[in-house]
């Protein structure tokens, strides 16, 4: 009984202090956080920038196919933040998978039905628009523009991933 009065106690006493930390004593409810705070600074210095993975593929290597007849290509795009960016570049195609107030055209060549939206990770799938754009035999390249914030100017920061495809 005394270690269940104990716990409790202890549970109650941090309660307490934790919200003491945020309590403004004079109005009696919780402080608005300090802009420009030493805090602030340091979260936007290290927001991590979105990640990019071959789901049944490796990225490192040249993914290799037969014209017309490449398999499901899957990638996946994480984030810590929402993306704000996300087009996919192939052959002088540009698919626009974040949502960016316009329509998006030919999002159904990366594997979607309609734009992302304040999504923090999505699978996209190559296969539609490597078997559609890339028709002639050779190397190519696929850009992958993600963002997920801005630099000072407002501006998006943008990562650039390539794959490199090759078609026999």
């Amino acid at each position: 009984m005394k270690s269940i009065t104990f716990l409790a106690t202890t549970f109650i006493t941090g309660i307490l202090s934790y919200n003491s930390i945020f309590m403004n004593p004079d109005l009696g409810q919780f402080q608005d956080p300090i802009e420009n705070s030493i805090n602030d600074v340091a979260y936007v210095d290290i927001a991590a920038r979105p990640r990019l993975q071959g789901v049944n593929i490796n990225l490192s290597e040249t993914v290799i196919g037969a014209q017309g007849e490449f398999d499901n290509l899957y990638l996946r795009v994480q984030s810590d933040d929402y993306l704000k960016v996300l087009d996919i570049k192939c052959n002088d195609k540009v698919v626009r998978a974040a949502f960016d107030g316009e329509t998006s055209e030919n999002i159904s060549l990366i594997g979607l039905y309609f734009p992302i939206d304040h999504k923090k990770s999505v699978i996209l799938n190559l296969k539609k628009i490597i078997n559609s754009q890339l028709v002639e035999k050779g190397d190519y390249t696929i850009e992958i523009l993600m963002s997920n914030q801005n630099d000072a100017d407002g501006n998006p920061l943008i990562e650039n991933k390539k794959i490199h495809v090759k078609v026999v």
